[in-house]
């Protein structure tokens, strides 16, 4: 059957044919069912296909021609050679001379024999539609940081002590050098500053770490004397 519906959009989207193979409802054997031809979207074709034909349950494989064309007219032609060509079973137009051919009231009566209740919906029928794929922004990926080193981290958590402690020993140097600027001469007066600035600053720093090493004394209860 001519995809009717397709007349208004020929002139915007190539057209194509489409070919349905299927089980022969009494052979059991793999045979062309239907060819047909669309200037929309194959996949509606095919959906409309699945929800209105009888032989919709016996479908095993669908395929769109890679040939297109560039109007209607020129599709139709294409569809009705292959239709007397290739003969398939469910095709009307252009196909009565088809021995083998299965008419739409015998396909319908078929499939009612295998699926007891099934009734043909109706032609207005609405079917899932295809839609264009939106284009989106591909993700961005994950930038992994690698976690800061062991050094890097004792940096962070010490570097204002050490700050602190490297200014005192600036100062200690600079005032060391201003006292003896009379007694010291040429470069005994930095070098003796400095050596003496370290050993303050050595005697400071290890007080302070003795004195934050020290663990208060524990405090005992003193025991209560009961009288007998």
């Amino acid at each position: 059957m001519t995809d009717r519906s397709a007349s208004a959009v020929s002139g915007q989207r190539n057209c194509a044919l489409y070919r349905f193979w299927v089980r022969h409802p009494e052979t059991g054997e793999r045979a062309l069912g239907y060819i047909g031809e669309t200037g929309r979207l194959p996949f509606q074709r095919l959906m409309e296909h699945i929800y209105q034909q009888p032989w919709a349950d016996t479908i095993l494989a669908w395929e769109v021609d890679p040939i297109t064309f560039p109007h209607k007219a020129s599709v139709l032609a294409a569809e009705r050679r292959a239709i007397e060509t290739e003969l398939p079973l469910y095709n009307v137009d252009g196909n009565l001379a088809n021995p083998g051919r299965i008419p739409p009231g015998r396909a319908v009566l078929q499939r009612q024999a295998r699926d007891p209740g099934w009734v043909q919906p109706q032609r207005n029928v609405r079917v899932p539609r295809q839609r264009a794929p939106r284009t989106t922004a591909a993700p961005r990926p994950v930038r992994r940081t690698a976690p800061p080193s062991q050094l890097t981290r004792w940096w962070r958590k010490y570097q204002t002590t050490i700050s602190v402690w490297a200014v005192l020993w600036l100062l200690l140097w600079a005032v060391l050098w201003w006292l003896g600027r009379n007694a010291w001469t040429g470069w005994e007066e930095p070098r003796n500053a400095a050596i003496l600035a370290s050993i303050a600053w050595a005697l400071a720093l290890w007080g302070r770490l003795g004195a934050g090493n020290r663990r208060p004394p524990r405090r005992t209860r003193a025991r209560k004397r009961t009288r007998r």
